[in-house]
């Protein structure tokens, strides 16, 4: 959508091909049991200008229809019993939570410099190894209670999920004040993709094509071939240039051409799955704490957090998101199952809540969600944004540099200027 509205801006024409029947993927929000509810993402943050930039494009960028979220993004993170607060990544917050003891402190803080260090100058150089691997030499309660249960609600929960390059170059330029978080407060984060949709509708030169499947983008001597399909009927098309915003296996799945670095790089992207839950309970059990950040070293496999919320005297909401591959729950799971596997969690941290009937439940399934950033992956990246192939075609996701709504729309924003030069330089 970013690809778009900008390749709009400079004037060109825009087909916007969308499987689903509305427009932003995991962005999206729907209205369920009384509350607009998230199918990913949570909020934005404030330090990713580009997103406000595009809100305030739209109109809705104003105090009144925003809100803070920062407060619900410290992490409450369970360890023993007891939930600490952790306010933020960063090294003084982390420093400061008694979350850690002063010993397991030390040892943190003296690895850190190096790893801060060689973030900022050659992260590559750490891209052999896993951030899980390095730390846990010298602070194991830093993997068990920071590393895994945080870092796995942006990229996954298995310790081949990132690198220490990757780890090193985002805490390389980590700005505490980044854990400032907004939304919206009608429609939250889907507000902003419900007003590109509004936008491209209403705008003559953008085609929108909902429920449409991309099968194939070729390019040829005389532009770029796609080919998809919509309630089993096909369609090919040629267009001057195309911008592909999948995750990366999807990505793969259609791209025709996929030699050089750009091939090497498609071939080795790998995502987890990252669901969402949300269920009504019959009890009038109360948690003790509203939410929490759930360890799989506490024996947490399936759920990552929870959030309590007292809809009335009888009725418990829980809403909460899923650790995907680390607790064996892959593509093959039904929605009854991740259910049922994120029910015994709840029932772990407080048994109280053991038979309690369900009202009703909703399950997000998001199969490709997280995308990893394992040993390597940073190298292939590095090496696909050096080559800068003379073609029509450009990338576009989270994978390609963080994995935040506003990384995503960054390299939308990327790509439609490599795309705008191109068309350029062939004119």
């Amino acid at each position: 959508m970013a690809a778009a509205f900008e390749l709009r801006r400079r004037g060109h024409a825009v087909t916007l091909y969308e499987k689903e029947e509305e427009l932003g993927g995991r962005c999206r929000t729907h209205f369920w049991r009384g509350a607009w509810r998230i199918r990913g993402a949570y909020a934005f943050v404030s330090a990713e200008t580009n997103l406000v930039e595009q809100a305030k494009a739209f109109g809705i960028y104003e105090s009144g229809l925003i809100e803070n979220r920062s407060e619900q993004h410290v992490f409450r993170i369970l360890r023993r019993g007891r939930v600490h607060d952790l306010r933020s990544l960063a090294g003084l917050h982390i420093a400061s939570t008694s979350l850690l003891s002063a010993s397991e402190k030390a040892r943190l803080l003296a690895a850190l410099p190096m790893v801060l260090t060689t973030g900022r100058t050659d992260p590559l150089k750490l891209d052999h190894l896993t951030a899980a691997g390095h730390f846990r030499q010298s602070s194991p309660a830093f993997v068990d209670y920071v590393l895994e249960p945080v870092w796995g609600l942006f990229c996954g929960y298995t310790e081949e999920d990132y690198s220490l390059a990757w780890l090193a170059w985002l805490l390389s330029r980590y700005d505490p004040d980044s854990n400032a978080w907004w939304t919206f407060r009608e429609e939250g984060v889907g507000r902003l993709s419900r007003a590109f949709q509004d936008h491209f509708c209403a705008d003559e030169k953008t085609e929108v094509r909902l429920g449409t499947r991309v099968t194939a983008v070729q390019e040829t001597a005389e532009g770029v071939s796609i080919r998809s399909e919509r309630s089993g009927e096909r369609d090919q098309c040629l267009f001057d240039a195309a911008v592909v915003a999948l995750p990366g296996p999807h990505a793969a799945s259609v791209l025709q051409d996929r030699g050089g670095h750009r091939g090497k790089l498609l071939a080795n992207t790998r995502y987890s799955h990252h669901d969402v839950v949300f269920v009504y309970l019959d009890t009038r059990v109360s948690p003790r704490v509203d939410r929490v950040v759930l360890p799989a070293a506490e024996g947490y496999r399936c759920a990552a957090n929870f959030e309590f919320e007292r809809a009335d005297d009888s009725t418990l909401f829980v809403y909460g998101e899923t650790k995907g591959d680390r607790g064996g729950l892959g593509a093959a799971a039904s929605k009854e199952e991740i259910l049922q596997r994120f029910l015994a969690d709840v029932c772990l941290y407080n048994p109280a809540l053991a038979g309690a009937p369900v009202v009703d439940a909703y399950v997000e399934r998001n199969d490709f969600a997280l995308p990893s950033f394992g040993p390597g992956f940073m190298t292939l990246l590095d090496a696909y944004r050096r080559e800068r192939p003379s073609s029509r075609v450009a990338l576009a996701g989270d994978w390609l540099l963080n994995t935040s709504v506003g990384s995503a729309h960054l390299t939308g924003m990327q790509a439609a200027n490599i795309i705008d030069t191109r068309l350029r330089a062939l004119t």
